[in-house]
């Protein structure tokens, strides 16, 4: 299985609730990619203040690299990464951290 990480920075114009409402997005992903085994989000509460201005976060499973693929060209997250989450990033691409790896068998 894989896990699909992603860290976000938002636009300071964006409210927390909005932020949130935005990545309910992406977990909604799962009603219409049947290759999300699984996702969870939400907004770092870490004490230690080490999230380098990266505030929310979202983990997806897959079962393999294919499925990935096949989330990752999807129209449906094509659509919803473009047209809703990147123009409400604080720089763009520069604005998101992606970081995959395999799970332990």
């Amino acid at each position: 299985m894989i896990q699909h990480i992603v860290l976000v920075s938002f636009k300071p114009s964006v409210s927390e609730p909005e932020a949130l409402g935005l990545l309910a997005e992406m977990k909604k992903l799962q009603d219409t990619i049947p290759q999300i085994r699984s996702c969870t989000y939400g907004k770092n509460n870490s004490p230690e203040g080490l999230s380098q201005g990266f505030e929310y976060c979202f983990v997806m499973t897959f079962n393999n690299a294919e499925e990935r693929a096949l989330y990752l060209e999807h129209p449906a997250h094509v659509a919803v990464a473009q047209e809703k989450v990147m123009p409400a990033l604080e720089n763009g691409v520069k604005s998101a951290i992606i970081f995959d790896y395999d799970l332990p068998q």
